[in-house]
């Protein structure tokens, strides 16, 4: 087994755990490679405008489910949101791993 992380477990153990309407999928990528493909239900918000998350879920207790391309930006992404004080924000990896569907704008 590689050290990467499964996207598609990561989330189908969180939707088993928490409920679909009780997970929020954040997408931390770029807005055209959002807007390119991304995973049905999530939310964007580009790694760079990261704090804008105070607006779209101010409860830090949310369950936060960040993804990106790899992992990498994610895993930024979860660090920063827990110095802001999002407890339970979660690096579920890269959607280049994702196998579920994919929408588009």
């Amino acid at each position: 087994m590689s050290g990467r992380l499964d996207i598609n477990q990561l989330i189908a153990d969180a939707i088993l755990k928490h409920g679909e309407d009780n997970i929020v999928l954040l997408d931390v990528r770029t807005e055209d490679e959002y807007i390119e493909g991304h995973i049905p239900k999530s939310i964007h918000i580009a790694l760079k405008d990261l704090d804008a998350i105070m607006t779209e879920v101010p409860d830090t207790s949310a369950n936060l489910l960040v993804y990106c391309r790899s992992g990498v930006r994610s895993g930024n992404a979860v660090s920063a949101l827990k110095l802001m004080g999002y407890v339970n924000a979660v690096n579920v990896g890269g959607i280049i791993d994702w196998q579920g569907d994919i929408e588009s704008e």
